[in-house]
């Protein structure tokens, strides 16, 4: 929530895209029904909750696109999170069922300025496109196409989704996240407020929240009014606001209650639901009036949480910054032989060829998270009790030893910071993922690992290890 001034502004009402307002009248339905994407209750832990991606490109789906493909996955009910062309799953080796419904996803392209013809006038964005106006006599009219797009369910020939983390890699980001932010962040009071004028985030105790989620998702609401401060990304809906209930008070909420759902999507953040009777009309009021509204939310939106994303590892809002104007290599590809998936927060890549099976990683350049003291203990706790639910109550977990050790069996799970390895019936071992660097195995595989002078190195093994006395070793 934004601490309100007083006054209010007027709404732009521009733009006449069928595709636009048919997405438009969808999300108005679910918003009066109280089951759009950010009135529901997403539990990461749980519920599968993933922003639409193409695995073609590698890239996912944004702004509006992604939002009404998320609506799709929602309605349809849909598992998986990939949406490909026709076009692009025939040169794929994929097949796409027969009578599949296809959803719609928009497509500008915009021609590069004539450098020889001057500008009349400070141009513009429109309300349409969010850039220059077409009539700019600098800039050729832009480009619009709509494609049919195939969600993951109805195609034959793509790989299994990869498994889902535990709350506890969550919770790790989301506090990476607020400390990195370098946000002033004081807990008091019974409402989480953001007061634009003191800059200064207010959160209630965590005591007063239900649990560390709804903490954390309320936090990184705030987090995402904060982004909006002049000094920042200086965001005219948060600038605006004078009163509660104006227009740019409604508009601000719906960017950072979006924001909180890619966020989610990205990071692997429960989205905790909120009381929003108080602006859910004019929320609907806006939209209805303007049918491009919930197209340039979702675009600023996605540029509040890909800050926020990249605060996890950047070590403040300068460094997300800097780090997001550098260009990337797509965060995942897919053929019909291999799915490569970046991992920027372990600072690795996976590759998985699905011919044999098999996955390795290799370094893809960004920096590792710095893993506290109190982080790697917690981490522990679970690892500890994964162990537990897997082997039994009697089951006891060893600690790598970095020096020296030698472990062998297959991958059972992984926390917050720790690869869990089974070693016989009743034990298993707990190696810090980040030692063991570019080839960090995956869940399920057969491995040895050994240590030298604190150094690891992973070799896959063809049959699962369990050798007895492995034990005594470990407890050195």
């Amino acid at each position: 929530m934004v601490e309100p001034t007083e006054g209010q502004p007027s709404i732009a009402n521009t733009g006449k895209r069928d595709y636009r307002q048919e997405v438009t009248d969808k999300i108005v339905a679910m918003i009066e029904k109280g089951t759009s994407p950010w009135q529901r209750d997403w539990d990461a832990g749980g519920e599968q909750f993933k922003l639409p991606t193409n695995p073609h490109t590698g890239r996912d789906y944004r702004g509006g696109n992604a939002l009404n493909l998320l609506i799709a996955q929602m309605d349809r009910g849909f598992t998986d999170n990939r949406w490909l062309t026709f076009k692009q799953a025939a040169a794929e080796g994929y097949k796409v069922h027969k009578g599949a419904k296809a959803e719609q996803v928009e497509f500008w392209e915009f021609p590069k300025e004539d450098p020889k013809v001057k500008r009349t006038t400070a141009a513009t964005p429109t309300a349409a496109t969010g850039v220059e106006a077409a009539d700019d006599p600098a800039r050729t009219k832009p480009i619009h196409r709509t494609y049919n797009v195939f969600n993951g369910d109805q195609i034959d020939g793509l790989s299994p989704l990869a498994e889902g983390k535990t709350w506890f890699n969550h919770q790790i980001n989301a506090e990476a996240i607020l400390k990195n932010s370098g946000a002033s962040i004081k807990h008091a009071g019974t409402q989480p407020v953001y007061n634009k004028v003191s800059d200064k985030i207010t959160l209630p105790a965590k005591s007063r929240f239900k649990d560390a989620p709804a903490y954390y998702g309320a936090a990184i609401h705030e987090l995402g009014h904060w982004t909006g401060h002049p000094s920042r990304q200086n965001r005219q809906t948060l600038t605006d606001v004078k009163i509660f209930g104006d227009p740019s008070y409604a508009k601000e909420e719906l960017r950072a209650e979006l924001a909180s759902v890619f966020v989610l999507g990205s990071q692997g953040i429960k989205h905790d639901v909120k009381n929003h009777a108080a602006y859910m009309s004019s929320w609907v009021a806006a939209l209805k009036d303007d049918k491009n509204e919930i197209f340039k939310a979702a675009k600023d939106a996605h540029k509040i949480a890909d800050v926020i994303g990249a605060l996890r590892f950047c070590k403040s809002y300068e460094a997300a910054i800097e780090y997001l104007s550098q260009p990337k290599e797509p965060l995942r590809r897919e053929s019909s032989t291999t799915h490569v998936a970046h991992e920027p927060g372990s600072g690795t890549t996976r590759v998985h060829d699905k011919g044999t099976a098999t996955d390795h990683r290799q370094l893809d350049g960004s920096p590792p998270m710095k893993l506290t003291p109190d982080m790697l203990q917690r981490s522990l706790i679970e690892a500890k009790e994964h162990v537990k639910g897997h082997l039994g109550q009697a089951a006891k977990v060893f600690i790598a030893h970095k020096d020296s050790g030698k472990y062998a069996g297959e991958i059972i799970g992984m926390t917050g910071a720790h690869v869990i390895q089974r070693l016989s019936p009743n034990s298993a071992v707990a190696h810090i993922a980040q030692n063991l660097g570019p080839a960090t195995p995956s869940i399920g595989a057969n491995v040895a690992i050994n240590y030298s002078n604190n150094k690891a190195t992973v070799k896959q093994l063809a049959e699962p290890v369990h050798s007895r006395g492995r034990g005594r070793e470990l407890g050195r």
